[in-house]
């Protein structure tokens, strides 16, 4: 395991996922997560751009993924992350892309 986390990754950069990604891309545009490549949760993308079939991008929404940077932290600067408590918000839902688009935070699914 040692070895493949030596390994380098490659990030191709948000240009290169916008080629393909045109409808994700214009809904971030007008996001709070816009200055965020879209590697910073996908993972590295170069092999998803050689052979998109192949090679899946992770698809995070999970409460413990996303409470990363949104889990209310007293210390962290509320007007930089949208803070939540991950352990009382909407619990009934099991994660966060059950009811929010990370491409649209602000356009709610049913």
């Amino acid at each position: 395991m040692d070895e493949i986390a030596a390994l380098p990754a490659h990030h191709i950069g948000k240009a290169a996922c916008t080629d393909c990604h045109d409808t994700e891309a214009a809904k971030l545009s007008s996001d709070l997560h816009t200055g965020l490549s879209c590697e910073v949760c996908h993972g590295p993308g170069y092999q998803h751009m050689d052979d998109p079939e192949k090679y899946k991008l992770n698809k995070p929404g999970t409460r413990e993924f996303c409470g990363k940077c949104h889990d209310l932290n007293p210390a962290r600067r509320t007007e930089v992350i949208h803070q939540i408590d991950i352990k009382t918000h909407n619990i009934e839902r099991a994660d966060c892309i059950d009811c929010h688009n990370p491409h649209a935070v602000w356009e709610m699914k049913d």
